[in-house]
């Protein structure tokens, strides 16, 4: 796969991972500063923390308001990736997989949702999606839509049946079979299927911590064999944000304190 012709060496990427209906990324943004970059993950919506729907739809507003504002001066500067919540919430049948209850809004907003969003974003040999993209599902993509050269490409690619947990005979419900879309693929089998040759950085799956999970594997199994593919999993507590620092990636907890100052 490959890219723009933007190199990581050159940015300073800020990127959120699952913020599931939570304010916070505005406070992230006033402590971090200024980055070339702002890279959002995917789930907008379906709260983990009781946040109501109004609340919920207000954030999402708003992030959306800054994202135009942003890139209103700089185009590209702020990328919304889509996740699987966000499928389901636009009322996708084949993404439903959790109880939709934050469906209203977005199901009666799909166009404008779907115009400020895309499915990938790749940058040297970075490749930023909700949950990742295997060496099979990228095959079975290419060869239903032969205009794919790329990773970016599949932004081309409407909503279907290959971005939902089933996307093929051969996916299964948890998100561990090489057919998984970059919706729903989770990060061992992202390491195990995926392309050697990128640098994951993905959401979806909770993690106590942003970690580099091939890494994780390796020194806590052994697993080197095993885990091919050095994957960044960024869905984790809501004050913590992975940085990109001219390539150098740096997983940034905030306090409370921080926050007051």
């Amino acid at each position: 796969m490959t890219g723009k012709l933007l190199k990581i060496k050159n940015l300073k990427i800020l990127t959120f991972g699952d913020i599931h209906g939570r304010s916070t990324w505005k406070d992230v943004i006033k402590v971090v500063g200024d980055a070339d970059l702002y890279v959002f993950l995917g789930d907008y919506v379906t709260s983990r923390e009781n946040i109501s729907e109004e609340d919920q739809i207000k954030n999402l507003k708003e992030l959306f308001d800054w994202a135009d504002e942003m890139n209103k001066y700089t185009p590209g500067r702020v990328v919304l990736l889509r996740g699987n919540h966000d499928m389901e919430a636009l009322g996708y049948y084949w993404a439903e997989c959790h109880p939709r209850f934050y469906n209203r809004y977005l199901a009666k907003n799909r166009d404008w949702f779907l115009e400020h969003t895309q499915w990938v974003l790749q940058i040297d040999d970075v490749v930023f999606s909700h949950a990742g993209i295997t060496r099979r599902w990228y095959e079975d993509m290419c060869k239903k839509y032969p205009d794919i050269t790329c990773a970016e490409d599949i932004n081309n690619i409407e909503p279907s049946e290959m971005f939902g947990f089933r996307s093929s005979k051969f996916s299964d419900y948890y998100g561990d079979s090489e057919t998984q879309p970059c919706t729903w693929i989770r990060p061992g089998s992202l390491c195990e299927y995926g392309f050697p040759e990128i640098r994951y950085v993905v959401g979806h799956t909770t993690m106590p911590s942003i970690t580099e999970y091939r890494k994780a594997m390796i020194e806590q199994y052994d697993l080197a064999d095993w885990a091919k593919c050095e994957v960044w999993v960024c869905d984790t507590l809501p004050r913590e944000y992975l940085i990109i620092d001219h390539g150098e990636f740096i997983p940034t907890k905030i306090s409370e304190t921080t926050f007051e100052n």
